[in-house]
């Protein structure tokens, strides 16, 4: 629908059309040749072109002098190019090619060209979050989607914990100890589990270690009820916030501007987290208090996790629709990572490279690890509100900069804490040579 627009001073009137996404069907029939692209078709064949939404501009002639328009309440910054009136001679000879009205010249004439004076006006809209005019709607699942997300990794490694502060025969250390064990866990869940798994005795003292830590104790604490709702609802957040952005990024039309969004699936590389802990606490009510029944859990979690990555990667790999550059593999990958236990791999080395590496391995290697996880949880939702994209997205809305910068910070924070906590928390087991697991071994 063409909206009028007066571009003051001048009498002139610029009309913006708004043209809608279209998606165009082409049948070819066998033998039929196609020009886009150039290909000879051998069978019955239908064709689909999608075009994008555009702005464009129609404007009357402007006057000589008027060099440029700005149509600030649309969002429009367009400019002008005057041509002037002009009248141009061609002479055809006899027998040539009018090539315009393909008409062949029986004998020499002489055409004449007049054109009006014109003015070409280009337009190139403003982003959506510089003009809130035209700023798209924000569905409710996308919001949702990212006050989860930001819930989940960035409030509720610590935002539990405050109640410590003012506990009794607790304070600063308590929370200290309750914070970095959480930032271990949420950056290398692999690892946290390991831990659970070495200082536990059986399955009824994995989950607890893995979701409370030792805190330097012989024996993990008693779930206080509070704490065991909310470390159940920290982990249902997670998987909802991966359902959402699975979902988003199997169901967006190719050309919604929001594919950046859902193809972030920032939440999927985290999902071991909340995988893990669940498992454990199934074994902590289910599973019986003997080796044997520890050696069955430690199974099952590593299928539920490769069965969950089976699936998810099958469902991306076959539905996706704003993927296009097949780059899902990579949160398949970074999912891989955060269940490795870091730590622990170097238990695979011979026993003098195990020497020789360990110091190295369990300091830097550990560093660099947990400046990895910081990337794969922040890094999604950070690079596009960086980037500012909008078109149904949230950064439109607020000073997606700004938010990007204090959720970089927020992730860093947990990422150095994450990095001292596993020398506090796994104590004289990281000195150790060849690691041995109490909850696993034996008959």
């Amino acid at each position: 629908m063409a909206v009028p627009t007066s571009l003051a001073p001048s009498t002139s009137t610029c009309h913006f059309v708004s043209i809608p996404a279209t998606t165009s069907t082409i049948v070819y029939t066998s033998g039929e040749v196609g020009l886009f692209p150039q290909t000879t078709y051998t069978a019955l064949t239908t064709s689909f072109i999608t075009l994008s939404s555009d702005l464009v501009v129609e404007c009357d002639p402007l006057y000589p002098g008027e060099t440029s328009v700005s149509i600030a309440d649309l969002g429009q910054t367009c400019s002008s190019t005057w041509l002037p009136a002009t009248t141009e001679y061609i002479t055809y000879t006899s027998g040539q090619l009018n090539v315009f009205f393909l008409t062949t010249y029986t004998a020499a004439s002489t055409g004449t060209i007049v054109s009006e004076p014109t003015n070409f006006v280009t337009c190139q809209p403003l982003p959506d979050y510089q003009n809130q005019a035209t700023c798209h709607g924000i569905s409710p699942l996308t919001w949702t989607s990212l006050v989860i997300t930001f819930v989940s990794v960035q409030l509720t490694w610590w935002i539990f914990e405050l109640p410590l502060l003012w506990k009794e025969n607790a304070g600063w250390m308590t929370f200290f100890d309750a914070v970095s064990w959480a930032c271990v866990r949420s950056h290398s869940p692999g690892s946290a589990a390991a831990i659970a798994v070495m200082k536990g005795s059986d399955a009824s003292e994995f989950a607890r270690i893995y979701y409370l830590g030792l805190r330097r104790k012989t024996a993990p604490d008693e779930w206080i009820k509070w704490k065991l709702y909310t470390s159940i609802g920290v982990d249902l957040m997670s998987i909802t916030a991966t359902v959402i952005t699975i979902y988003q990024a199997c169901t967006l039309p190719q050309y919604d501007p929001r594919r950046h969004f859902g193809l972030s699936l920032w939440v999927y590389p985290t999902l071991p987290v909340a995988l893990i802990g669940l498992c454990l606490l199934a074994g902590e009510k289910l599973a019986p208090r003997t080796h044997h029944a520890s050696r069955r859990l430690f199974a099952f979690t590593i299928s539920i996790l490769g069965l969950t990555a089976t699936a998810v990667s099958l469902v991306l790999w076959k539905f996706a629709t704003t993927d296009e550059n097949g780059t899902w593999w990579i949160s398949l990958v970074f999912y891989v990572l955060m269940i490795l236990p870091l730590l622990f791999l170097a238990n695979l080395l011979p026993g003098f490279l195990y020497e020789i590496l360990w110091p190295a391995w369990s300091k830097v290697g550990w560093f660099f690890w947990c400046v990895a996880a910081w990337v794969v949880r922040v890094g999604g939702v950070s690079i596009a509100a960086l980037d500012h994209y909008s078109g149904g997205e949230p950064y439109c809305k607020f000073a997606g900069p700004g938010f990007a910068i204090v959720y970089m910070i927020l992730g860093g924070l947990a990422a150095v804490l994450a990095w001292g906590g596993i020398f506090y928390h796994a104590g004289p087991y990281l000195g150790q040579p060849k690691i041995a697991s109490r909850g696993v071994q034996g008959s």
